[in-house]
C-alpha cells in the first residue's frame, strides 16, 4: 500500500510542477500623446490623481498572455482505498496547455527597400450603436457626461449642437464633456426667407448670448436653487471670438461654421468657453449647409504636445507621420502638422483640378482621388505635365529622402532601418511635344503602403514595413477640334489612389509528437483481485464472476 501511495503522490508532484509562473504582457496602447494627459488613458503616466478623478471609464482594459489550464487543488485527490481520502493542500494545480509559445506572436516583419523585393511580398498577400448617456448629478463633470447650461430665459437643459442623424437633416444631439467631436448638416426650409427667420441657429448671437455653462454639475445645482433668477456668478459666460458678429435680423449673413473650445482644469470643470463662428452672404436656397466643432483643451496641459498615431502600432484612420531626413542623415525632420506630411488631393467645391485642397493620408483606409483639368488645342505640353505633377504631389517632401515612421509613436531622433521607412519612387520621363496631342504624358499616381501586424496575437501591432509612389502608365493626350477654328475646351481626368496591403505572415501551429508513455505498474496495483500467490487463470475467473454480478444486477435495477 506505501508503494501505490508513494507511486500516484509522485506522480501528481511532476504534472505539479510543470508550470509554476504565467507569462503576461500589458502596454499602454492609449497613451497617444506625450508629454500630455490621454482623456480615459489610466495607465498614461502623464495622467496624476485629478485627471484619473474626472475619467468615466479605462480604455487601457490590457490584455494577457496565458496558456495555463488552472483547476482548484481540492478536485485533486489521492485514493488508496474506499476507506482513505488524501486532498492535496499544495495551491492550484496548472497544466501547461500549448508549450509552443511562438504560436501567440506574429513573425518579425522584415523591412521592403527595394522594388524587386516590393513585388515579392505583395505576391503572398459593426456597426456598433453608441450608448445613451446619463445625466450625471455628482460634484464634477466626468468624460463622456453632458454639458450643463441655463438660458437667459432661466429655462435649463443641456449644451446641444445640430448633426447629422440618419440623413443629412440637422438634429440637436447633446455634446459630451472632454470628448472633441466634428459635424455637419444641413437645414432645409420650403422657401428662402423662411430658412433664416424660423431657424436661429443661423444666426450668431444663437451662440453667444442666449445661454450659460455650468463648469460643474455642482456649480448647476448651487446656481438654480440659490436664488431666482439663477446665480450667473457660478456661471461661464461664452466669449464670442468671432468677426463682425452681430444680430442679422434682415437674414443677410448666415453662420456657416461655429467651433467651440472649452477650457477645463481637472475636477474644477469648465473655466473658460470660447466660440468662433464664420458667416457667408445668404444663397437664396431652400438648402444651407453648416459645420460645428468642439475642442476640450487641458488647462494644465504642457506648451508642445506631440500627437501620436498609435502606441505603437498605427492605429486605422490616424494620419502617417512622415518626415524628411537632414543633410547628415542623422535625424528626420517631421512637421507637427499632420497636413504636412504626406498629403493628397482633396476636391473642396467643384470637380475642377483649380479647386482643390490638401487632405493627410489616413492609416488603413484607400482611397481615390480626381479632378478634371482643362486644356486647349495651344496649351503646352511640358507646362501641362508640371501642371499634373503639382496635383499629383500634394506633400512638401516630396524628394528622394521623404520617409514614413514605422510606428505611431516613432521618433525623429535618428534614421533607423526598422523605425524610419524610405518611400520609393519609380522614373519617369515626360512628353517632349510642345501643343497637343501629347506624348508620354502621366495623368494619375498611387502610393501604396506594406504594413504587417507584430507582437501578441492578442493585442496585434500594425507596423509599415514599405512605401513607395509610382505614376501610372503614360498616354497620349489628344485634343480633338470640333470646330475649325478650335477654340473650346476639353478636360481630362487627373487621379489619385492609396492603398495600404496586410502583408502579416499568420503563424502556423506546429504540434508536436505524442510522447511515449513508459510505465512500470507496482506487482500489487491489482490487489486485493490479484496477489502474489494467486495464479493467472485464478484471476481471470474471478473477474469474469464481477462481470456477471454487476450485469445481473442492472439488469434487476433497468
Amino acid at each position: 500500500m506505501a508503494q501505490i501511495s508513494s507511486w500516484i503522490l509522485l506522480l501528481l508532484f511532476v504534472i505539479g510542477t510543470l508550470v509554476c509562473t504565467s507569462d503576461s504582457q500589458t502596454t499602454c496602447v492609449c497613451d497617444l500623446t506625450t508629454p500630455s494627459c490621454d482623456v480615459n488613458c489610466c495607465c498614461d503616466p502623464d495622467c496624476n490623481g485629478t485627471d484619473t478623478a474626472t475619467f468615466s471609464t479605462c480604455l487601457d482594459t490590457g490584455f494577457t498572455t496565458d496558456t495555463l489550464q488552472c483547476v482548484y487543488d481540492q478536485v485533486v485527490f489521492v485514493n488508496n482505498l474506499p476507506t482513505t481520502t488524501q486532498v492535496t493542500q499544495n495551491g492550484v494545480f496548472c497544466i501547461q496547455r500549448d508549450m509552443f509559445s511562438q504560436r501567440n506572436f506574429y513573425t518579425e516583419p522584415t523591412c521592403v527597400s527595394s522594388g524587386t523585393c516590393f513585388d515579392q511580398v505583395t505576391n503572398t498577400f459593426t456597426f456598433q450603436q453608441t450608448q445613451s448617456t446619463s445625466p450625471t448629478f455628482g460634484t464634477f463633470y466626468r468624460s463622456g457626461d453632458p454639458i450643463y447650461v441655463i438660458y437667459s430665459t432661466n429655462e435649463t437643459g443641456f449644451f446641444n449642437l445640430p448633426s447629422s442623424g440618419v440623413s443629412n437633416n440637422c438634429q440637436y444631439s447633446p455634446v459630451e464633456y472632454l470628448v472633441s467631436s466634428t459635424s455637419s448638416c444641413s437645414w432645409f426650409s420650403t422657401n428662402t426667407t423662411a430658412i433664416c427667420t424660423d431657424n436661429p441657429a443661423l444666426q450668431c448671437t444663437d451662440f453667444t448670448n442666449s445661454f450659460k455653462i455650468a463648469p460643474t454639475p455642482e456649480a448647476f445645482n448651487i446656481a438654480m436653487n440659490e436664488t431666482y433668477p439663477y446665480n450667473s456668478s457660478l456661471l461661464v459666460s461664452i466669449t464670442d471670438n468671432s468677426v463682425n458678429c452681430t444680430a442679422n435680423i434682415t437674414c443677410v449673413e448666415l453662420v456657416s461654421s461655429v467651433t467651440f473650445t472649452f477650457t477645463t482644469n481637472n475636477t474644477v470643470g469648465i473655466v473658460a468657453a470660447a466660440v468662433t463662428q464664420t458667416t457667408v452672404t445668404n444663397p437664396g436656397s431652400t438648402a444651407f449647409a453648416q459645420s460645428y466643432s468642439v475642442e476640450f483643451v487641458d488647462l494644465n496641459a504642457p506648451t508642445t504636445v506631440t500627437q501620436r498615431s498609435g502606441n505603437p502600432g498605427y492605429l486605422v484612420g490616424w494620419p502617417l507621420i512622415a518626415g524628411q531626413s537632414n543633410n547628415t542623415a542623422t535625424s528626420i525632420i517631421v512637421n507637427s502638422n499632420p497636413n504636412v506630411g504626406i498629403t493628397v488631393m482633396q476636391q473642396a467645391g467643384s470637380d475642377n483640378c483649380e479647386d482643390i485642397s490638401d487632405t493627410p493620408i489616413l492609416f488603413g483606409e484607400d482611397i481615390r482621388v480626381g479632378c478634371q483639368l482643362t486644356f486647349s488645342a495651344t496649351s503646352n505640353c511640358f507646362l501641362l505635365q508640371e501642371q499634373i505633377f503639382g496635383f499629383l504631389r500634394r506633400s512638401n517632401f516630396m524628394e528622394s529622402s521623404l520617409f514614413v515612421a514605422a510606428f505611431g509613436n516613432t521618433s525623429a531622433t535618428n534614421i533607423d532601418p526598422t523605425q524610419w521607412v524610405n518611400v520609393t519612387r519609380s522614373t519617369v520621363t515626360t512628353s517632349q511635344s510642345v501643343n497637343p496631342p501629347c506624348s508620354d504624358m502621366i495623368l494619375g499616381a498611387q502610393y501604396q503602403f506594406l504594413f504587417a501586424y507584430n507582437g501578441d496575437i492578442a493585442n496585434p501591432q500594425a507596423q509599415i514595413i514599405g512605401a513607395r509612389f509610382e505614376y501610372n502608365q503614360a498616354q497620349n493626350l489628344e485634343f480633338v477640334c470640333f470646330n475649325p477654328a478650335c477654340t473650346n475646351t476639353q478636360t481630362v481626368e487627373i487621379s489619385l489612389s492609396v492603398s495600404f496591403v496586410d502583408v502579416s505572415e499568420t503563424p502556423v501551429s506546429v504540434l508536436q509528437a505524442q510522447p511515449t508513455i513508459q510505465a512500470q505498474l507496482p506487482s500489487d496495483f491489482f490487489f486485493p483481485f490479484k496477489n502474489s500467490g494467486a495464479t493467472t487463470q485464478n484471476v481471470n475467473y474471478l473477474l469474469m464472476g464481477v462481470t456477471v454480478l454487476l450485469s445481473y444486477k442492472w439488469t434487476n435495477i433497468g
